[in-house]
């Protein structure tokens, strides 16, 4: 604090939630400092070393179709927030019933883009945190690394969170990752229930076959030598 004469000039307010977050930034940093040739970092290279004190608040998220995205590794630290364990549940369940559709197309864009996604969350109480998404390159799915960071450790997660704002970070050159097509839908098959026999398909008509009873139709019209029948009718 300085004095001007009679001004007191207070020294610039500094963004407390952006200090707070450690442990998402040490995710990023890492995330950024494994990169190859433009390419996110592989799966297997996300070790437990490399993660260090941030391991209790990462995640891996799979993304086997269009729209699922389901925990695969969870840290100690959600699973406590949360109250269960995460492991295989969907990503929307950290979120509210209105953030579901929004939650979800942010990762897709991530997953797409091959960017990263920073989102400023705040839960139903008032806490507020970080969280973070990252792409891994992995031949096998496709896959997010994550990092949620709450300023209050105890704050309930577990469909408590909204999202105030969103950012992605996309690196000239990067590479994106090839979206995964949706799985195609099957008609459902009829099981025949006790003794029945199972349904038979139904096959076309053969057109050689109708012309011939076509022109049976034909031959058997009333002429003059079939004339047609006529009613008779008796006042007996």
């Amino acid at each position: 604090m300085t004095t001007q004469g009679n001004i007191i000039l207070l020294p610039p307010k500094r963004d407390v939630r952006a200090m707070q977050f450690s442990r998402c930034a040490q995710v990023e940093a890492l995330w950024w400092a494994l990169r190859r040739n433009g390419a996110p970092p592989r799966r297997r290279d996300i070790t437990a070393a490399r993660l260090g004190e941030a391991l209790s608040h990462v995640f891996i998220l799979d993304a086997p179709g269009q729209d699922g995205l389901r925990f695969r590794l969870v840290g100690s630290a959600l699973h406590q927030a949360a109250g269960i364990d995460l492991t295989a549940m969907p990503f929307t369940a950290l979120f509210t019933d209105s953030w579901f559709g929004t939650a979800k197309a942010l990762c897709r864009t991530a997953l797409c883009e091959g960017a990263t996604l920073r989102l400023k969350v705040c839960s139903e109480a008032g806490a507020w945190g970080q969280l973070c998404l990252f792409p891994l390159s992995n031949p096998n799915r496709r896959q997010l690394l994550g990092c949620l960071e709450m300023a209050q450790p105890g704050a309930v997660l577990l469909n408590a969170l909204t999202i105030e704002s969103s950012h992605f970070t996309r690196a000239p050159g990067s590479v994106r990752l090839p979206a995964s097509a949706p799985a195609p839908r099957r008609r459902p098959v009829l099981q025949p229930s006790g003794m029945a026999e199972a349904p038979a398909q139904f096959k076309g008509a053969d057109k050689g076959a109708l012309k011939g009873v076509r022109a049976g139709w034909q031959r058997k019209r009333p002429d003059a030598q079939r004339p047609a029948l006529r009613i008779v009718s008796s006042s007996e």
